[in-house]
């Protein structure tokens, strides 16, 4: 192979500039960008100089091909591989980088770009105008989806993690002298949405020729993730497990459902949550896999403030321990993600999604064109214009903070002693229903009509269903459901109690991971208590729970929960007021509860993260 010249595909011509330059030993993020343009070059971008291809390589036309390859796991079993491979239109001597994309949870490859409409969630839509641009793209079905062989283990570094290098072992021997090298390495980025995020968090630890990432809406450490505090989100295990029965056709590995089913008694055991603790970034942040270290990849980490599957402080955490390790990382808060069907409203999102325009600092930006932005500064050497800030935290369609730093912490508000209730409680949930209202109207004479009940039978159906939320789906049927907003449903469900903290006196921004330093006393053991933040808009009397996250309080012996809550991001005008709210039974783990009620106290301080009301710092 012949690399005696640098190659870019634009306009058939052929450019030589500077190299771009590396981010700090100490893992801090120039944002603004440090290749040099080209000036009075107009649509010319500049690319790296250490970018080769092989000069020889012929023409080629754009197209398209399935293909198989094998993949070994590390207990020797073989499987196939399936794949689409997209190469681009080149010139004689031209060459592209290569884009890895997957799918989501239950989902499969790509099998036709062209077919990738408009409104697809942008993470599809960039690698639609990947290849357009002219990279070369390969979409694969993970183990045990699509027409990939093997059962399902979750991104497992030695089965999946050993997939995914298959892919790139095949790709990189097809496109020959095509492909473009950088220091003898063939330069490769990636793209994908939720498990497709997982796979290159995982797949970058253990293969070093990828170059740059752009996980979305995925994960750090999945016992986290399903079950914080060793309490299972059940509501969200149980569609995982039907979307991937659905999926991959049965072939889930045995402990998934093993998991599933402990969960529906509101627990997961040490054994099955080994299975897949070393499933993510985890494994190479956390020391679980000591040879291969923190992998050195650059990343545009994209997170859902809103996602009750993996929350904000998953990417905080991908992101802090990338940035320790030297990499140049950007992140993006925005505000979808995995969104609860029935218990949220976001953005006309369902199930999983990502904004696809969102507001940083002073500027309104495409979230595909952000992506494919720093594939391209990352891969091909030409900076982003306006700049990837280095964090975002969006809170809606006309605010977003940006910042040098992940803010953690803040101000202190202590609460009091506050006493409440663990489980269900029927009593509190029967006074939210009398007291709910559309329109000024009372709604509970709709619901019964709807059920054809009476208000007096609706009350003893709801006790019973109280007792045992398991049946909740036998009660709240389509036709209440359409009767009842997400944040009535929610009310319903999972009643509060709401600890002031602090009013608003002028506007600002909450944005970042709160810090709590609570103590939950309780003469019973296995306390189970849900906390999160709620907003009182000035005017109104309603109490919303911030970006519908909470976070449980379980499993410390001695009480105290000294630990982050979950990361947040609204604007606050002045006179809006915030609270702590604490709930003894969540819908969101409606199966982890404790059925014998236990009498508890909280007390303690929360430290938030709030920020002037400027865009840009």
């Amino acid at each position: 192979m012949g690399i005696g010249r640098v190659c870019i595909r634009s306009a058939a011509v052929l450019i030589t500039v500077a190299g771009l330059s590396a981010c700090g030993d100490d893992g801090s993020v120039d944002v603004g960008g440090s290749s040099p343009s080209l000036g009075g070059g107009g649509d010319t971008p500049p690319v790296s100089a250490n970018l080769y291809c092989d000069e020889d390589a012929p023409a080629q036309a754009a197209d398209s091909r399935d293909a198989i390859t094998q993949s070994t796991a590390i207990d020797g079993t073989t499987i196939d591989v399936a794949m689409t491979l997209y190469t681009p239109a080149l010139e004689a001597g031209e060459c592209a980088p290569l884009i890895v994309q997957s799918h989501g949870f239950g989902g499969s490859r790509i099998t036709d770009l062209d077919d990738v409409p408009d409104d697809a969630n942008a993470s599809e839509l960039a690698t639609r105008e990947a290849w357009k641009a002219g990279y070369f793209v390969v979409s694969f079905d993970q183990r045990g989806f699509g027409e990939t062989g093997g059962s399902v283990k979750v991104e497992n570094p030695d089965f999946e993690g050993r997939d995914t290098r298959a892919v790139i072992d095949y790709a990189v021997a097809e496109l020959g002298g095509h492909l473009a090298y950088r220091r003898g390495d063939p330069v490769i980025g990636a793209l994908g949405l939720s498990y497709g995020g997982g796979f290159q968090l995982v797949a970058s630890g253990i293969d070093p020729r990828i170059d740059a990432i752009v996980p979305a809406a995925t994960w750090y450490d999945l016992t986290y993730s399903l079950a914080p505090n060793d309490t299972p989100k059940t509501v969200w295990l149980d569609l995982l497990v039907l979307l991937g029965v659905t999926g991959a056709e049965g072939a889930l590995d045995p402990f998934l459902y093993e998991g599933f089913l402990q969960a529906q008694f509101g627990s997961i055991s040490d054994d099955i949550l080994d299975e897949v603790r070393g499933n993510g970034l985890n494994a190479f942040c956390d020391g679980l896999r000591p040879s291969e270290g923190v992998p050195r990849v650059d990343a545009f980490i994209v997170q859902g403030v809103n996602d009750t599957l993996f929350n904000m402080n998953e990417a905080v955490r991908n992101a802090q321990c990338l940035r320790a390790a030297g990499n140049d990382v950007r992140l993006l808060v925005q505000r979808t993600g995995h969104i609860l069907p029935l218990f949220q409203a976001v953005q006309g999102a369902f199930g999983f999604d990502l904004d696809p325009r969102v507001v940083c600092g002073n500027a309104t930006y495409d979230t595909s064109e952000r992506m494919l932005s720093f594939l391209d500064e990352k891969l091909r050497g030409v900076p982003a214009r306006p700049a990837i800030d280095a964090n975002c935290f969006v809170q809606d369609d006309t605010h977003g903070i940006v910042t040098d730093d992940i803010p953690i912490g803040g101000a202190r508000y202590s609460i009091p002693a506050t006493t409440l209730t663990t489980g269900p409680v029927v009593e509190t949930v029967v006074n939210v229903l009398q007291g709910l209202q559309v329109n000024g109207s009372p709604l509970l004479p709709t619901i019964a009509e709807s059920l054809g009940m009476t208000v007096a039978n609706l009350f003893d159906t709801l006790e019973a269903l109280l007792t045992n939320p398991a049946e909740i789906d036998s009660v709240l049927t389509d036709e209440v459901l359409q009767l009842l907003p997400p944040e009535l449903l929610n009310e319903l469900t999972a009643p509060s109690r709401e600890l002031f903290l602090f009013t608003a006196d002028q506007p600002m921004t909450l944005a970042g991971i709160p810090m709590a330093d609570l103590q939950l006393d309780s003469t019973a053991d296995d306390a189970i208590v849900f906390v999160g933040l709620g907003v009182k808009r000035r005017g109104e009397t309603r109490i919303d729970l911030i970006n519908t996250q909470v976070a449980p309080l379980r499993g410390h012996s001695d009480g105290n929960y000294a630990q982050p809550l979950v990361g947040v991001s609204t604007h606050l005008q002045a006179g809006d007021e915030v609270y702590l709210m604490a709930y003894g039974f969540h819908n969101q783990y409606y199966l982890s509860f404790n059925r014998l009620p236990r009498v508890v106290t909280l007390s303690g301080a929360v430290d938030l993260p709030l920020l002037p009301d400027d865009p840009r710092p």
